[in-house]
């Protein structure tokens, strides 16, 4: 990824300037850290992605040529309403929070 984790530096100037906030920030970020470094940082995570959106790429041809099947259209709905926002949102919200935390130590 093209971030880098806060420093202990960083989140001790942080917490000090949002206090309460903050400390639930770090938690969340705490909770979502590891999927995201599974999913993200580690083989078998980037290739789960690959074939998830291989697999919408192959769902969206059969619907393109009128080959698809309802299941495919289940499918698909479900890759593309439910397990990629998810995925991806925790990602965001990972990055968001690591910005923020380096932003706020910055400032100090």
């Amino acid at each position: 990824m093209d971030y880098e984790d806060p420093t202990f530096d960083e989140i001790e100037k942080f917490l000090e300037q949002t206090r309460t906030k903050g400390a639930k920030i770090l938690s969340v970020l705490g909770k979502i850290s590891p999927e995201v470094n599974v999913l993200f940082n580690t083989e078998v995570g980037r290739e789960i992605l690959k074939e998830d959106i291989y697999r919408i790429e192959e769902l969206m041809e059969k619907i393109a040529n009128f080959q698809s099947t309802p299941e495919d259209l289940a499918e698909l709905r479900y890759l593309n309403k439910v397990r990629m926002p998810k995925v991806l949102g925790k990602l965001k919200k990972y990055i968001d929070g690591v910005k923020l935390i380096k932003n706020v130590a910055k400032a100090r």
